[in-house]
């Protein structure tokens, strides 16, 4: 479930964060932009911005095409930052600051540092994004400077309600800019962090869980074992420990091998699966020997106990050798007041070790 959560973030991830289509968006956006200008300034029959627009137009319709799918997205967003700041510096210089042209340096300075920084396995990209904010704080103090002092290069015939309307549109254009790329930042913002959770689950659960026999490992065990002690010392509720170990273990690695040995191991570990509760904890204490953790009375886990050692008894293998069978003898030991950890797997231990010595595969309560 994990593995699947963490794949569909990927794809959502990727949705947002793909660099070819993030930066095949902007060029696209662009040109459209300045094709409207294009119809704009030509009805103004301001000959210099029009055909600057128009430049300007197939300039990112090229970009699109060309250095984005060669994935030249620094040089791309060099151009993009330089061009845009010569059109609002082009177009105060032409016809005057109340247009609104200089808003777009402003809402240029964020979307700097959102672009370069999130081009991927780029250098030097926290210097470029410094250079080009100061370069377009000074484009930025030179239209206004430009705009007091200066004549406007054109004086087309305009009424001030339309002169409103065009500042009304850069205001909306700018401010539509940074809604957009703030839009992006967060939504890649929200599917990387999710992302990174779904990954730290599998990554936990990786690291709880025994390779070989998918059980909990021995670190994971630990923190259900304090649980449980707490848990008893503070409510009174009772838990027992069952310590078990395959017979003859050894035996089977030497006459049968060590990849059926593997094989027992994991069987026998999908035996636990299917007889203990969820409410139970199985764990490979360490080579053939499993710890499992069963809340309630001794008597409880010694009924889980028996099962499980008449259920592993019936596992058949097939070796180059023969079929054989394997047979575990299990300890049982239920906690008490103020007993430590590991004195209570001592208990459980030392419990096994009676069954080993008196024949194996028996199960050993006290």
């Amino acid at each position: 479930m994990n593995l699947q959560k963490s794949n569909s973030n990927n794809r959502r991830s990727r949705l947002f964060a793909d660099e070819s289509a993030k930066f095949t968006f902007v060029c696209y956006s662009f040109a459209v932009v300045h094709i409207i200008y294009f119809g704009f300034f030509l009805s103004l029959d301001t000959l210099l911005l029009y055909a600057y627009a128009m430049f300007s137009s197939l300039l990112y319709l090229y970009m699109g095409f060309v250095t984005v799918r060669k994935k030249q997205f620094i040089k791309m967003l060099l151009i993009t930052v330089v061009e845009v700041a010569f059109f609002a510096v082009l177009c105060t210089v032409c016809l005057g600051w109340k247009y609104g042209f200089m808003l777009y340096l402003v809402a240029m300075i964020p979307i700097i540092f959102y672009l370069f920084t999130s081009v991927s396995n780029a250098r030097n990209t926290q210097m470029y994004s410094n250079l080009l904010t100061i370069f377009v704080i000074l484009c930025f103090i030179l239209t206004k400077w430009f705009g007091d002092f200066e004549q406007t290069l054109y004086t087309p015939k305009i009424s001030d309600t339309l002169i409103r309307t065009v500042y009304c549109i850069n205001c909306l254009l700018a401010f539509a800019m940074q809604t957009i790329f703030s839009f992006i930042y967060t939504m890649e913002i929200q599917h990387f962090k999710s992302n990174l959770e779904s990954e730290k689950d599998i990554l936990d659960a990786i690291a709880s869980k025994d390779p070989l026999t998918g059980l909990l490992n021995r670190r994971a065990m630990e923190p259900h074992l304090t649980q449980a002690k707490e848990t008893a010392e503070q409510k009174g509720s009772l838990f027992s420990l069952i310590l078990c170990d395959i017979d003859d273990f050894k035996k089977v690695n030497d006459v049968h091998g060590h990849a059926l040995g593997d094989q027992v191991l994991k069987d026998i570990a999908g035996t636990f699966r299917d007889n203990l509760r969820d409410s139970d904890y199985a764990c490979r204490w360490g080579g053939e020997e499993f710890l499992l953790l069963i809340p309630g009375r001794m008597d409880i886990a010694s009924s889980v106990a028996e099962r499980l050692r008449t259920q592993v008894s019936t596992l058949s293998f097939k070796s180059d050798v023969g079929t054989f069978s394997v047979t575990m003898t299990f300890g049982v030991t239920e906690y008490e007041t103020g007993y430590r950890l590991e004195k209570l797997i001592k208990i459980a231990d030392d419990n096994l070790y009676k069954g080993k010595e008196n024949g194996k595969n028996q199960v050993v309560c006290s």
